[in-house]
């Protein structure tokens, strides 16, 4: 292939380079009107989903128009993929790291001046030394592209200081095309992205993030996951894909265990040799029925159609993470699988690593809070599993996409619309400024919060009295699953009434309907130092329950006496009225109660068949 310097690239149409050198006979989704922007000297923002092809959209015009493209990337593993591929394809392309000799930069930056160099990748920290920036200034630029560019923003996933920089640089070309690029950004980010990289006058692009091939399943499971994972694996035979873990100890584990099953895994993270890691990519692109058991450090810029699965052992700490991941399959179109594999204690594990990150601010961790809480609604939800997860992205007026498990399979539901109502005129006289937490412990306040101070101020101060905190959490998760709230990451997790919940709020006879059972049962049972239900407490449980409670007393009275089961526990159970025994796990980790799960549960099951029950998703 013949390079653009040679005459025979360097103003051509976009339809002629992209069929001569990436030999593809025409543009998908925007594509063309984003290289024309590009090619004609306009600064573009593109939002477009993972396999949407968004590296053409800068590549093609960097052939087209004169000079070398620079390329900011966030890995050199990323930048090195890009190079190679392109080479291959006959054009120009250089990166410059860290983990190159002086000597080699030197070389790549004679060949710049020289104008032997299409494309030059570089990170992020490059552009801000001075003396490589003052470089930039003495050569001719074809354009700036910045991928991956949800790392700018304070409210992205994956935010770098680094390129929070990079804005400051791009002033220093105002001549010059930018075209900034991310597969994830919700409505805040994408705003951060625009204003910091200074591209306030940039046309837009954004692409559906509609997958109609990809059919999500989500399924809480007990600690073992070996065996759901090894069942779902049996309906994918001689097919590739993706099991993604959160440790590099769980994707050594998951390897073991699935070559132990005759199956042919290989493993991928940070942590291995870099041979192994480019071995393990080999083998992903060539071999028909691989399964790549992998952290997230693996699938960026792997390039592969035809993989049928992505399976998830952990839930990803944000929606864009889990969008990005979910997306590697089906890429050819076809038919595909993402399944989430987690039990009880992998949420609170997330919570846990936020919380315990010295290195992150307070409004980082607010951030990631926000974001966290954007995957349990999804986890939650009772409805269609891609409508939350669009509507994240912008896309609000989503139907239902009629493929993922709960529009194959609806859970039960109740009519919830007095709880929704409650919520909603919670968060709306209180200016729309608190999130989840907040808002469960003003509707059902704790014993030593200022009531009458509250009292007197707010309407909703503990009009949810006769629900736990908990069960208000829940609900709330699941009405931003259904779309009737929203999380506002830039006011740092805040929820606001969406559109459809304020329609709702004016609507006499709207059904809202949520998964759950809950019981109006007053006790306060967040408190550490929980008193034990009173006579006249126990006088307010719903009739029915007064028989449960003394009789769960009765089965407990010894456990209860020695201090290994508390009051607060049996209420929990009352609440729920578990019917599994991962029902109870649910509700509480303490073996003495475990360990009783039949005794339990005998004292619920006759009422099962007389009152519909679900378990309420915590």
């Amino acid at each position: 292939m013949t390079s653009k310097n040679a005459g025979q690239l360097q103003g051509r149409s976009p339809q002629e380079v992209l069929k001569t050198v990436f030999g593809y006979d025409g543009f998908r989704l925007n594509q063309q009107e984003i290289v024309e922007a590009v090619a004609s000297g306009d600064d573009v923002f593109v939002l477009m989903p993972t396999g949407g092809g968004k590296s053409l959209c800068y590549q093609v015009p960097g052939l087209i128009r004169p000079g070398v493209a620079i390329v900011v990337s966030p890995l050199i593993a990323l930048m090195k993929d890009q190079v190679d591929a392109l080479k291959k394809k006959g054009v120009r392309a250089e990166y410059i790291s860290s983990s190159q000799s002086a000597g080699q930069h030197r070389e790549i930056l004679r060949g710049i001046q020289a104008g032997e160099v299409d494309f030059l990748y570089v990170a992020p920290e490059r552009l801000q030394l001075p003396r490589f920036r003052e470089f930039l200034k003495k050569v001719e630029v074809a354009l700036f592209a910045v991928d991956e560019a949800h790392c700018v923003s304070q409210w992205g996933h994956d935010f770098r200081n680094a390129y929070r920089a990079i804005g400051s640089v791009l002033e220093d070309f105002q001549d010059v095309p930018k075209i900034a690029l991310t597969a994830t950004a919700d409505p805040a980010t994408q705003a951060d992205i625009v204003a910091s990289l200074g591209l306030a006058k940039a046309r837009c692009f954004q692409s559906s993030f509609s997958r109609p091939n990809l059919s999500v399943d989500i399924r809480k499971v007990e600690e073992d996951t070996f065996g759901p994972l090894r069942k779902f694996l049996k309906t994918q035979d001689g097919n590739a894909g993706i099991i993604y873990r959160a440790s590099r100890r769980g994707v050594d584990e998951t390897v073991l265990e699935l070559t132990k099953a005759g199956l042919n895994a290989v493993g991928y993270h940070a942590g291995m040799p870099v041979e192994d890691r480019e071995r393990a990519q080999e083998r992903f692109l060539s071999e028909p029925e691989i399964i790549v058991v992998a952290t997230i450090a693996f699938g960026m810029g792997i390039d592969r159609g035809d993989v049928r699965y992505v399976v998830h052992l952990e839930p990803p700490s944000t929606l864009e993470g889990y969008y990005q991941e979910i997306g590697r399959a089906g890429r050819d179109g076809l038919p595909s699988k993402a399944l989430m594999l987690f039990d009880k204690k992998a949420l609170g594990k997330q919570r846990q690593k936020i919380e315990a990150n010295r290195d992150m601010d307070a409004d980082r961790k607010a951030v990631l809070r926000s974001k966290l809480e954007s995957i349990i609604s999804v986890i939650e939800t009772p409805g269609c599993r891609m409508r939350p997860l669009l509507a994240y992205f912008g896309e609000v007026e989503a139907a239902a996409c009629g493929n993922c498990d709960h529009c194959q399979r609806p859970p039960l539901t109740r009519n919830a619309r007095e709880q929704a109502l409650t919520v909603m005129r919670a968060a709306i006289e209180t200016d729309e400024r608190y999130g989840s937490s907040t808002l469960a412990r003003l509707l059902s306040p704790a014993p030593g919060m200022d009531e009458a101070e509250r009292a007197n101020t707010l309407h909703c101060y503990g009009a949810g009295r006769a629900l736990s905190q908990d069960v208000w959490k829940s609900i709330i998760r699941q009405m931003i699953g259904t779309g009737l709230l929203a999380i506002q990451p830039e006011r740092y997790g805040a929820l606001k009434v969406t559109l459809a919940g304020r329609k709702a709020l004016l609507s006499e006879d709207a059904q809202i309907s949520l998964s759950g059972n809950w019981h109006e049962i007053a006790p306060q049972i967040e408190v550490a130092e929980y008193v034990a239900l009173s006579e006249g407490q126990r006088d307010r449980l719903p009739e029915g329950l007064q028989e449960s409670f003394n009789e769960l007393r009765s089965k407990l009275s010894e456990k209860i006496d020695a201090g290994a089961v508390r009051e607060i526990e049996i209420v929990r159970l009352l609440e729920a009225r578990p019917e599994t025994r991962d029902a109870i796990a649910e509700i509480s980790d303490n073996p003495n109660l475990t360990g009783m799960a039949d005794e339990i549960l005998e004292v619920f099951a006759p009422k099962a068949a007389e009152e519909l029950s679900f378990g309420i998703e915590l």
